[in-house]
């Protein structure tokens, strides 16, 4: 086999460990991606939680209001019944105002009430959500580290078996061919481009001198690109 062939060889195995590694590299980001739902349930669950809390100490307010409110309305009618003239005019105004006090208090109670049984409804909603969001995220944890265990094993092996391909380069030229491709992919990938029926460089889309374009049907060593720098075939 040439050293383009040798090169050629590599790169493809190459790849096949760089889309492992990236399978690899991507699993935090899609359990990030899992748990950000999760994160937005518990969010809402709370937000539902906090407004069911308010709804109820307002509920709580509304209804010692009306304690006191009907108490008040008690005492000032006991009042009235005991009253003389003089006096019965001011209760009989206070009482009015009182009793316009006790229908507000009333509709905002039946108004609140209502809003509880919504927001309750709604809670039990988001806890639900909740729920199955915590599950859903544990069993696609689960599903993902099996799935990193299986992509890991291969990436082991695949790094194993490039130990092999690289003992192809022996003799001090070739060494040095290697040393290039490992330089240059660590910059820009794929190293080796193929040269399109054109003479165009297929991996900057760039047209290569007549020089370059000789050098490479005469297969005189490697030759790279003079745009990219990729080592052309």
């Amino acid at each position: 086999m040439s050293i383009i062939d040798n090169l050629l060889a590599l790169q493809n195995h190459d790849a096949i460990i760089r889309s492992l590694q990236q399978q690899i590299n991507d699993i935090p980001v899609r359990i990030d991606q899992e748990k950000h739902l999760e994160t937005r349930a518990h969010e809402e669950l709370v937000r539902v939680t906090d407004q069911f809390a308010s709804i109820q100490t307002l509920l709580a307010e509304l209804e010692a209001r009306y304690e006191e409110t009907t108490s008040t309305i008690d005492s000032l009618t006991d009042d009235l019944n005991y009253a003389d003239a003089n006096r019965k005019a001011s209760i009989e105004e206070t009482l009015g105002y009182k009793k316009r006090d006790l229908i507000t208090i009333e509709s905002n109670l039946a108004h609140a009430k209502e809003n509880l049984a919504l927001v309750e409804q709604a809670r039990a909603n988001s806890q639900k959500k909740y729920a199955d969001a915590t599950a859903s995220v544990k069993a696609y944890i689960e599903g993902i580290n099996k799935k990193t265990e299986e992509v890991q094993a291969k990436l082991d092996k695949a790094e194993e078996e490039r130990k092999a391909l690289l003992e192809v380069f022996q003799n001090p030229m070739e060494k040095r061919y290697l040393a290039y491709y490992e330089r240059f992919s660590k910059r820009r990938w794929p190293v080796l481009a193929h040269i399109s029926s054109n003479s165009v460089c297929e991996g900057c889309h760039m047209a290569l001198p007549q020089a370059k374009q000789q050098a490479v049907r005469k297969a005189e060593g490697i030759v790279t690109c003079d745009y990219c720098g990729r080592v052309v075939y």
